[in-house]
């Protein structure tokens, strides 16, 4: 009688059930880096809004009301986008669409805060 480890391989490259054959144990960590990146990015931006609230709440002139208005619809187009993007990504391809939105997400973010300056925005 075989021992229970003896003929079972632990190769991360065998294929599926199905024959398609699995991704290296480098993407896996590439892919979980690049995602976890993401939401921690995705969670910052949201709290730069909430923290800008007072400066441009006294920039504008305005009351707290008229900001939490600006904030739910700061809220609102980011679900509107999330749900146009998703689509997009179900008809051209979920990696190639999270690879481009995190490249313009990454590359834009230097360039908004080199404008953050009082007067250039």
């Amino acid at each position: 009688m075989p021992d229970k480890g003896e003929g079972v391989t632990r190769n991360h490259a065998s294929p599926h059930r199905d024959g398609r054959p699995r991704p290296p144990v480098a993407y896996k960590w590439v892919a979980l880096s690049v995602t976890t990146l993401g939401a921690a990015m995705a969670a910052i931006d949201s709290s730069i809004v909430v923290l800008g609230l007072p400066t441009i709440m006294t920039d504008l002139r305005s009351d707290l009301v008229t900001m939490i208005w600006a904030l739910m619809s700061y809220i609102l187009m980011s679900t509107v986008f999330l749900m146009l993007f998703g689509r997009l990504a179900d008809m051209f391809g979920r990696v190639r669409m999270y690879n481009l939105g995190f490249g313009v997400f990454t590359l834009s973010r230097p360039r908004v805060a080199g404008r953050a300056r009082p007067g250039r925005l």
